[in-house]
């Protein structure tokens, strides 16, 4: 079981790292994208995107923090292990299509990272 916990914990903290890798490139993008005159990172509706997957990401880093700390304290954290790899899994395939939504037809290319984050993310999820 220790086997277990560590390998969910591990796939978990690979996941907030996708999702986070998506945001970053979705922030950046949307900092630099045009329309109707000004930077799209200026409209609440991509303001509110971004909010929302940070929130995400961030939930599920603690998850993943909790049961590594959990682990490393000695105990078997069966149920915060499971936790934090659904959670961190799900989390990574919602940030990255956002992610892709924000790029518009440049999220499915695969000249930019957020496509194979995307893919990689889907492929650890159940």
């Amino acid at each position: 079981m220790e086997t277990f916990n560590e390998t969910r914990t591990h796939t978990a903290a690979v996941h907030v790292g996708i999702a986070q890798g998506a945001f970053d490139r979705a922030l950046e993008y949307s900092k630099q994208r045009e329309a109707f005159g000004r930077k799209i990172c200026e409209f609440q509706a991509i303001q509110h995107k971004l909010a929302n997957m940070l929130v995400k990401i961030e939930t599920a880093r603690l998850l993943v923090y909790k049961a590594a700390s959990m682990i490393d304290a000695g105990f078997t954290p069966t149920k915060w292990t499971s936790m934090a790899k659904l959670v961190a899994g799900e989390v990574a395939v919602e940030v990255c299509l956002e992610a892709m939504q924000i790029l518009g037809g440049h999220g499915y290319a695969v000249e930019y990272d957020v496509e194979r984050f995307f893919r990689d993310g889907r492929a650890g999820t159940g």
